[in-house]
């Protein structure tokens, strides 16, 4: 059986990157680690063609990283830690150029259960703290929904019996009960024979001020990995700024 190990990242805590290349380093010492999925970069790219004295140059080139969304000071030494170790980096994430078919196509709403959806519409509202129009909901829930897809279905073309996969992204689509794995659920319940069997495991990394790995029984995850709190933030004034001077 495959094995994927999810880390779900706060992005803007720098710590979790430093797990991450942590978690690469012991999982690629054991010879266990056969390959890394991120979110971060686009389904279609990856590092398969580097060697392991690759530049960073032409990481970012293979994975046509955009450092606006994702700072390389912050997750390229993550990438470039799983190449120095002969392990292959994926995209995996829905390509912009996709996203408008997406949001004008009702069938993704029924590719999940109508109350993961819900909630995936919901998640919509409250990320954006109540600012988006009701008519935008939907078509931006699906772009979710589609995000999960894609991304389940790239970690299940490179898994393989044995190995271990890790997949890096936000905690959201690492949810056990909402994100990636419920499409990975999907996927491999079909009757494709190539679609071998998959063991999940999902680690949240949380900035909570605690410390070390704790198990849970929410849903959300197995385990807590804790980390040092970040200083408090207000998300929605950032946002409402935003807004503003967009207006």
């Amino acid at each position: 059986m495959a094995h994927v190990v999810m880390l779900g990242e706060q992005h803007d805590a720098a710590q979790h990157q430093n797990l991450q290349r942590l978690t690469i380093d012991s999982l690629a010492r054991q010879g266990r680690l056969a390959a890394v999925v991120l979110e971060m970069a686009d389904r279609g790219r990856d590092t398969q063609g580097l060697s392991r004295d690759a530049t960073e140059q032409a990481a970012q080139a293979a994975l046509a990283w955009r450092d606006a969304g994702w700072p390389w000071k912050a997750y390229g030494p993550v990438v470039m830690h799983a190449i120095r170790l002969g392990i292959p980096v994926y995209g995996s994430n829905l390509p912009f150029s996709e996203m408008r078919d997406v949001m004008n196509d009702a069938t993704w709403d029924q590719r999940v259960p109508d109350a993961v959806f819900a909630t995936q519409k919901q998640a919509v509202a409250d990320g954006h703290c109540g600012l988006l129009p009701e008519s935008q909901l939907t078509p931006m829930a699906r772009i979710q929904i589609a995000r999960d897809h894609t991304m389940a279905k790239q970690i299940s073309a490179v898994s393989r019996p044995g190995g271990v996969t890790l997949y890096i992204a936000g905690s959201a689509h690492t949810d056990l009960g909402l994100g990636v794995p419920i499409h990975l659920k999907l996927l491999t319940g079909t009757n494709d024979s190539t679609q071998a069997p998959i063991q999940v495991t999902s680690i949240r990394l949380v900035a909570d001020g605690r410390t070390g790995i704790s198990p849970i029984d929410n849903g959300e995850a197995d385990w807590h990995w804790h980390t040092d709190a970040l200083p408090a933030r207000d998300y929605c004034a950032e946002l409402k700024a935003q807004f503003k001077r967009g207006a």
